[in-house]
């Protein structure tokens, strides 16, 4: 009997072990109530002298090869299969339903009875960079002469009755994903967006004209579910090009529809540099993103880390973010920003890099004596302004802010928070994979308490006797003490 059947016919006899497991397993759980969760455990056995008690999947004890690594998975995921009754490896553990009913179950921090408490809730809020409505201004130029389109109410409309677009980007040459949305006026004609090597086509989706989303693969077409017109679509497509095959993932508003498929043509691809589209009149694209990853080998004094590095080649959601000058005065239009509901407000990656938060809310409250702006925290930090007035510059520790005397009474007040952006290299890279430095800076949690001039700030309790209280305590829970 060879290697390869020998470990076959472990693996065989492991599932046989586990599937009687699952048997009692399932016996118990039928005796139960509820049953709140089911396991199982796959494990591989080896005569090699390395594989002496349990080694690492991949690392220094390690039995396995790469291919060895990829079939163990394999049938793993053929076990779980069965195990789980989920044939496609699909099945969400907890719908976003059920989710947010629990949430809604939950209760909120009760509010103190004697001072008024206000949480401040529903921000307006934008994350903004110096020069970048400038920056914007330029790039929507750009796209506003390729022939054929418009910009119209922030999206990208074809304007003539066909339409060619063709938008370069630096060549990715290893993994990376681009997604954008898309509209489409009508089920009965072909509209295609391609991703190419030059003149190379490697991958090709859209929507066809027997009403059907597709892609392509191998050369051949492949039809995916109905779509209907006038309805946004978001696409994504992630590119692997490590292999001399080629192979890209297709998604269609977040579920996965083509899995790990080959690239369309058949020749050698080893960089992709253009996003194209063919499409009619009316077709409408918005918010195209593509981020790009490449292999930085570097070697610490400890270890030899393989990491990545990050890059977002293209980012275009056909708006300009208003300037920020003047954000803090109460007459400034923030109708363009965006409104969070609840903190903390977060943003980080490199795609945001340099960006600071910007944030404003009006508050009308009434009679007070005193008034305090609580923060739990501005990360790494950042500036407070109250009606106009900058009232603190924080760092990322809890502040409580005396701004009794910028409040009006029985008024309309703007609060306005920024907090600054982690600059690079703020925090110190420790082997994490990617080799992106922008780490998430952050507005955390808010409340203004309105108080009478006299109040009591906290209640703390004291014992008078420690050490008596202590030999009492000791005394009770040594005569029930068991051995």
């Amino acid at each position: 009997m060879n290697a390869k059947m020998k470990k076959c016919r472990v693996i065989l006899s492991i599932v046989i072990m586990v599937s009687v497991l699952a048997v009692f397993a399932a016996i118990a759980a039928a005796q139960a109530s509820e049953e709140l969760s089911r396991s199982f455990e796959f494990r591989y056995f080896d005569d090699a002298p390395g594989a002496n008690g349990e080694t690492d999947f991949k690392g220094q004890t390690a039995v396995f090869d790469t291919e060895q690594r990829v079939d163990f998975l394999r049938n793993y995921a053929e076990y779980a299969k069965y195990f789980f009754n989920d044939p496609g490896l699909d099945k969400e553990v907890v719908m976003d339903s059920e989710v947010e009913a629990a949430l809604k179950k939950l209760k909120e921090q009760p509010l103190p009875k004697v001072r008024k408490r206000m949480p401040l809730k529903d921000w307006k809020w934008v994350g903004y960079r110096e020069g970048e409505e400038a920056d914007e201004i330029q790039d929507l130029s750009m796209w506003s002469n390729i022939k054929g389109v418009e910009i119209e109410n922030g999206c990208l409309v074809f304007s003539d009755e066909k339409v060619k677009l063709h938008q370069p980007f630096p060549s990715q040459t290893w993994r990376f994903f681009i997604r954008w949305k898309v509209r489409v006026p009508t089920t009965d004609v072909r509209q295609s967006f391609y991703l190419s090597d030059n003149e190379i086509v490697a991958a090709t989706v859209g929507f066809n004209e027997n009403g059907r989303i597709f892609y392509c693969s191998q050369g051949k077409e492949f039809e995916l579910g109905p779509y209907s017109a006038d309805t946004w679509y978001e696409f994504k497509v992630e590119v692997d090009l490590i292999r001399t095959a080629g192979r890209y993932n297709f998604y269609v508003d977040g579920r996965l529809k083509a899995d790990y498929v080959e690239l369309q043509n058949r020749q050698n691809i080893n960089q992709i540099n253009l996003f194209s589209a063919k499409g009619t009149k009316a077709v409408a694209l918005d918010d195209i993103w593509g981020v790009g990853y490449s292999p930085d080998f570097v070697r610490d004094r400890r270890v030899r880390l393989d990491t990545y590095i990050v890059n977002t080649f293209i980012d275009e959601d056909f708006d300009i973010k208003p300037s920020v000058d003047n954000w803090y005065d109460a007459d400034y239009d923030d109708s363009q920003w965006l409104t969070t509901k609840e903190l903390p407000l977060v943003i980080g990656s490199e795609r945001n890099a340099g960006r600071d938060i910007y944030m404003r809310k009006v508050v009308r409250v009434g009679d007070f004596q005193k008034a305090f702006l609580n923060i739990e925290a501005l990360d790494p930090g950042g500036e407070v302004y109250v009606n106009r007035v900058n009232v603190a510059k924080l760092n990322r520790e809890p502040a409580k802010l005396d701004i009794s005397r910028y409040l009006k009474k029985n008024d309309n007040n703007l609060i306005a928070v920024k907090v600054n952006h982690v600059p690079e290299g703020y925090y110190l890279k420790d082997g994490h994979t990617g080799n992106d430095m922008y780490y998430g800076w952050f507005a955390s949690r808010m409340s203004l308490d309105l108080t009478a001039k006299t109040r009591i700030e906290d209640v703390f309790a004291y014992a008078t006797d420690d050490e008596k209280i202590m030999d009492e305590s000791y005394s009770r829970w040594s005569d029930r003490r068991c051995f």
